[in-house]
């Protein structure tokens, strides 16, 4: 066997160069804050269910 140089990715061709995509990253940050405005209205009911777990001494 041969003994390499370096200790990178084993790769048949070149690597190829990775660059940021503008596009999805806005589709993601759309995505991320309709999920937000969605789960906004449950937090009350979270807060509610979080405190008596709480008070119960069954949260963590």
């Amino acid at each position: 066997m041969s003994e390499r140089a370096d200790s990178g990715s084993y790769s048949v061709g070149p690597t190829p160069h990775v660059k940021s995509n503008p596009e999805m990253s806005g589709i993601g940050l759309a995505m991320a804050a309709l999920l937000a405005v969605l789960l906004l209205p449950l937090l009350p009911f979270i807060v509610v269910i979080w405190g008596f777990g709480k008070l119960l001494g069954r949260g963590a």
